[in-house]
């Protein structure tokens, strides 16, 4: 017969139990926390690893500016050194490495294995150059506004629509003329205003103190989505496009937006363009690397310029579209039209041997 001493010393030994498991339990939560928090060992140890990249790949970029001798420059010339400066790149980050652009007055470097986007631009309070990083640099390209007019989303709803994939870092970079609308399609908006050419004006966005110079060239726009790695269908109402991102995947309207100016260079994972309407694009002149090294773009619809009569350049148009098939469109038959390398590396297309050879 149990005792009323046993009876307690095994009630004595379940509480302790609990209070262990309990104790253990904290422990273990507080463990997690130190590894896994916003300031925890594992992610302190990832910052200072991408930290690490960051400075890596700024050094290579001053490298090459310091081999090219390039320690200022004026916005209307830096596309000068353009060509210099990436076979610098080639040499010291390794051929293929990284692709160099220019965007807004500013060459803009993006590294292919990390995905790292920097901007070599020029300050001119002190005359120097500065390396920034994307996020640094676009700053002040945010126009976000709260929601849009009945009339604004007419505009953009029969406008220019791409899907995109944001990626490990939820964002997306783009430009567009002043007068663009830009639904991002997770339920927010931009939008540039402007109607004085050359003059100095406010834009609705989230830092009241930016204001850009109303100019002709598209004006750069970023957006951040809560969401990565996901694909967002983008509206645009605008006169003049340019999207030079792997993160773009397919045109799938090109609107009736009666563009001006458009171009997809360096969009490496677009796959599909339909065909455009009859007001999708104004007076379209110059094509010129529309498509530069599309490397994904299996095909050409066959009436994308049949509304467009003027264009007089198309010089590295296709270039390096490796995968095109089907046939090239014979814009070679009209005249006065100037096709460098437009179809320089696309041996697939089934008329490749009827293309001039200065076309390819």
């Amino acid at each position: 017969m149990k005792t009323k001493e046993s009876r307690k010393n095994k009630g004595i030994t379940l509480i302790a139990l609990v209070i262990t498991i309990i104790v253990l339990l904290i422990l273990a939560g507080v463990t997690i926390a130190t590894l896994t928090g916003n300031n925890g060992i594992l992610t302190r140890a990832q910052n200072a690893k991408e930290d690490n990249v960051v400075a890596t790949e700024e050094e290579q970029i001053k490298t090459a500016l310091t081999a090219l001798g390039i320690v200022y420059y004026e916005p209307e010339t830096v596309g000068e050194d353009y060509q210099g400066l990436q076979t610098e790149l080639d040499s010291v980050a390794g051929k293929g490495e990284t692709i160099v652009q220019k965007v807004d007055n500013s060459y803009m470097i993006t590294f292919s294995d990390t995905g790292n986007i920097y901007y070599v631009t020029s300050n001119y309070e002190t005359g120097n150059l500065e390396i920034k990083t994307e996020e640094e640099y676009m700053k002040n390209f945010t126009y976000e506004v709260a929601d849009l007019t009945e009339q604004e989303r007419e505009k953009v709803e029969k406008g220019f629509k791409i899907d995109v994939n944001v990626g490990d870092k939820g964002t997306v970079l783009l430009a567009i003329s002043m007068d663009g609308i830009i639904d991002w399609g997770d339920g927010t908006y931009s939008k540039l205003e402007g109607t004085e050419i050359g003059k100095s004006q406010k834009i609705a966005s989230f830092n009241d103190n930016i204001s850009v110079a109303v100019i002709g060239a598209p004006i750069p726009v970023m957006h951040k989505y809560e969401e990565k790695n996901k694909i967002f269908n983008i509206k645009i109402y605008a006169t003049q496009i340019i999207v030079n991102s792997p993160a773009l995947q397919k045109i799938i309207d090109w609107g009736e937006n009666k563009m001006i100016n458009v171009n997809f260079s360096n969009c490496t994972n677009l796959t599909e363009i339909v065909s455009p309407k009859e007001n999708s694009f104004g007076n379209l002149t110059n094509i010129r690397a529309m498509f530069y090294n599309c490397t994904s773009l299996t095909r050409i619809p066959s009436d994308l310029f049949d509304n467009c009569p003027n264009i007089k350049n198309a010089d590295n148009a296709f270039y390096n579209c490796t995968s095109l098939t089907g046939n090239a469109i014979p814009l070679w038959e009209r005249s006065g039209i100037s096709g460098n390398a437009c179809y320089t590396g696309c041996e697939n297309l089934t008329n490749y041997s009827e293309i001039p050879e200065n076309w390819k």
